[in-house]
């Protein structure tokens, strides 16, 4: 194992630029597919923030039948 670390090292061998410009275009392609998969983690999570705000503008007032018997009995002990 030692001997093929310390012959690789030795080596003059280079990588070529046919392999090099590969290896450019599959970093570049892995880049692009991150900021597309970051665009959209934000969009979901702009239109999650977005649902549930509208979710709890709707279900907070306690006298709603939507509203759950928890969430009606929680505001009723706030209240008094």
């Amino acid at each position: 194992m030692k001997k093929s670390v310390r012959a690789k090292l030795r080596s003059k061998k280079g990588e070529t630029i046919g392999e090099t410009l590969i290896a450019l275009l599959i970093s570049s392609l892995a880049l692009l597919m991150l900021a597309g998969a970051i665009s959209a983690a934000a969009k979901v999570v702009t239109s999650g923030k977005a649902a549930i705000e509208q979710y709890y503008t709707v279900n907070w007032n306690g006298t709603r039948p939507t509203a759950s018997p928890l969430l009606t009995e929680y505001i009723h002990t706030l209240g008094s």
